[in-house]
């Protein structure tokens, strides 16, 4: 039986209102300093429409995460339902060091219901399933395992979980992928192959911009379907590497039903409701349904600012 992972879209600070229906969200701490985003989601808590709030430490996007009281601050202004405390990218001893000198701080520092999270960090799947493995001891309340993982393996992410599950002998606590890398076959694969070996620990949620992304790149859900965990061979050299720029992409430069449609198509692949990976190209390009209107409009954005490098995790 699947258990569903929760999909948590990241769109740009001007299509926040494309996740008004997300009962669960995740925000980046330096994007608060912006106005308009801040207000969205202290807004939604006050309306209670939205349910849950991670609030991200931004160490991808800066390179460092934010200051600590930067970061507790933001919290309590947007009533931050989560925490995730600072992490060393790709660096076990160091991030485990730094979870541990921090924790007391923020325990004392945030409201008692507020939940801690950490960053698993490392450069092996063990080095990973070690930094858990301390976080548990220490009282951490939630797990987040990182895309780069993918960097080790493509689905080191679900080899990770499982041996955290295997190996941990502490209390149980949720599992959060933060992030999804090259393709979004790691959630497929993680249903189809790896779920069921997870016995007691289960994956609760799992961030990601890939709806926004493929919108940005005039690109049907869809599209993304080979075993390569990358898109169609035409497209991947203008594609793979480029995310979007959360902070300055406009409303002008994502077609709205298109956006719309791929959130949608997004959600049922988390919801377990995945295109055949097996499906040929042709097959996918005949399921793929993009009207007349769509195309019209996509071929008038020729102007689109260019992609920003290396924005997230998401």
């Amino acid at each position: 039986m699947i258990n569903n992972i929760i999909h948590i879209p990241i769109v740009p600070v001007k299509l926040l209102h494309f996740l008004d229906d997300y009962k669960v969200q995740l925000a980046l701490t330096h994007l608060c300093a912006i106005e308009e985003y801040k207000n969205y989601y202290k807004q939604k808590k006050r309306e209670g429409k939205l349910k849950y709030l991670i609030l991200d430490n931004s160490v991808i996007e800066l390179g460092s995460y934010c200051q600590v009281d930067t970061i507790i601050a933001t919290a309590a202004d947007i009533n931050a339902d989560e925490v995730i405390l600072p992490d060393i990218l790709d660096n076990k001893e160091a991030t485990i060091n730094k979870v541990k000198e921090t924790y007391k701080y923020f325990r004392l520092n945030l409201k008692t219901n507020v939940k801690l999270a950490a960053v698993t960090q490392g450069k092996t799947v063990q080095e990973h399933v070690q930094c858990a493995i301390e976080y548990l001891k220490l009282g951490i309340d939630v797990i987040h395992i990182p895309k780069r993982a993918a960097v080790i393996k493509p689905d080191a992410r679900s080899i990770i979980a499982i041996e955290i599950d295997k190996q941990s002998m502490s209390k149980v606590v949720p599992i959060h992928f933060l992030g999804v890398w090259n393709s979004l076959i790691e959630i497929y694969n993680f249903y189809d192959q790896y779920q069921v070996e997870m016995k007691r620990f289960k994956v609760r949620s799992c961030d990601t911009q890939w709806a926004a992304l493929l919108t940005k790149n005039r690109l049907d859900a869809l599209e993304v379907q080979d075993t390569s965990l990358s898109i169609k061979p035409l497209l991947r050299e203008n594609f793979i590497h480029k995310v979007i720029s959360l902070s300055n992409t406009t409303s002008s430069a994502l077609h709205p039903e298109l956006l719309k449609r791929n959130l949608k198509k997004v959600d049922e692949i988390f919801n377990g409701n995945y295109w055949d990976p097996m499906m040929t190209l042709d097959e996918a390009d005949e399921s793929t349904v993009i009207t007349k209107e769509d195309l019209i409009y996509i071929n008038k954005l020729d102007n689109l600012e260019e992609l920003s490098e290396g924005n997230g995790r998401e």
